[in-house]
């Protein structure tokens, strides 16, 4: 039979370990927003470095400008050398590390998902 002070402490470390899972999905959470705000800010400064008028113009006249761009066949051919130089150096690297980790770490799991989701959308916009 369970006591009532034994079921208390089972019902305490279940909440502790539930308090410590939210705060931990909260701290990736944040982790995630501040990095999606860098990339927001760099690739805001990107433009504005390379086209000053930027300001000038709607959301609805950037929609243009970025769906004639994407189209571009210097965007395509540039995007794909990028990636060919991603790859090959993520086989290098690959290659370099010791075979000691079998899987990558948790937060760099997400990440690669993500990146490959960012990258199926862009293929699925572009056909």
């Amino acid at each position: 039979m369970i006591d009532v002070n034994e079921k208390s402490r089972e019902e305490i470390n279940r909440e502790k370990k539930e308090a410590e899972l939210r705060l931990a999905k909260q701290k990736e959470g944040e982790w995630k927003r501040r990095k999606d705000k860098e990339r927001k800010c760099m690739i805001g400064g990107t433009f504005l470095k390379y086209f000053p008028d930027a300001l000038l113009f709607e959301a609805d006249e950037w929609d243009r400008i970025v769906q004639a761009v994407i189209k571009t066949a210097d965007f395509k051919q540039t995007v794909e050398a990028i990636r060919r130089e991603a790859r090959a150096e993520q086989k290098q690297k690959e290659q370099e590390k010791p075979h000691t980790e079998s899987q990558p770490a948790e937060g760099q799991r997400a990440e690669d998902a993500a990146q490959e989701q960012r990258h199926d959308n862009g293929q699925n916009r572009q056909q």
